[in-house]
């Protein structure tokens, strides 16, 4: 998802472009109906040396005029400088993003933080693209599910009698146990959102953090590892409902047009 501005906004820049989206199995599926993407190769983040070998050998005949390097995984490093030649081919030209690998790791192992001055990453992103253009480039996020998506979720929400009823969508866990926030921490939450009847809308998303002073802090690059501190999940369970229900806005105080949709 925070990949799709780069679509529009490079459709944008250079409206005559043919895109193409690389991306791992059931990854970049969410995007596989985006009308900015023209065409949409999947492969398997499992795949052998020789799968592997056979997909560069195919993106190569496909000659490509310039590689947007969103990921800077291993696989799409080593995919990137097999189609350039090592860097030494004049086409493709390859524009990568900084993943900012030293600073991140600096933050976690050291407590140094040279990021605090960093754009947001949808923003840092679109990085690549920004320096060779003068237009001011938009990075809100897009989602364009296909008609059978959207019949199915209709049907089902008719069936369980929930329409019209508005609603409010919860991301309830992330992929790693580091990054989880205790799931009676989100009951509590939902229960006072239902009996306070608020509504789903953010005009901007907001970071909550806990207040503690936590030494440990950051402990993850995305949210593997152990936790190590002697309180477990410190900074999670330290954020409770009553932390974020203010953060939700009342009804009462905003233009009801923002949650007709």
């Amino acid at each position: 998802m925070l990949t799709s501005p780069i679509f529009r906004e490079l459709k944008r820049v250079y409206p005559q472009a043919e895109l193409t989206l690389l991306s791992s199995s059931g990854m970049g599926s969410v995007l596989a109906n985006n009308p900015h993407i023209d065409h949409y190769i999947s492969h398997s983040r499992k795949e052998s040396v020789a799968e592997l070998t056979d997909l560069i050998r195919k993106l190569s005949e496909e000659k490509f005029e310039l590689i947007y390097d969103a990921h800077r995984s291993l696989r799409s490093i080593w995919i990137v400088w097999n189609l350039s030649g090592f860097g030494l081919f004049k086409s493709p030209k390859v524009w990568s993003i900084n993943k900012r690998s030293w600073r991140r790791s600096l933050l976690i192992r050291f407590k140094i933080n040279l990021l605090k001055k960093s754009p947001p990453q949808r923003q840092h992103l679109l990085s690549p693209l920004q320096e060779r253009t003068q237009l001011e480039l938009q990075n809100h996020t897009e989602l364009f599910p296909n008609k059978d998506a959207v019949l199915a979720v209709k049907e089902f929400m008719e069936i369980n009698r929930l329409l019209p009823n508005r609603f409010i969508a919860i991301g309830a866990s992330a992929s790693y146990p580091l990054k989880c926030w205790p799931m009676q921490n989100y009951h509590a939450l939902i229960s006072n959102l239902i009996t306070r009847r608020w509504p789903p809308f953010l005009q901007e998303s907001q970071i909550v953090e806990t207040n503690e002073v936590l030494s440990c802090r950051p402990c993850s690059r995305d949210g593997r590892g152990k936790c190590r501190n002697p309180n477990y999940l410190r900074c999670l369970t330290t954020i409770t409902p009553e932390t974020v229900m203010p953060l939700i806005p009342d009804p009462e105080n905003k233009n009801t047009d923002l949650y007709e949709d």
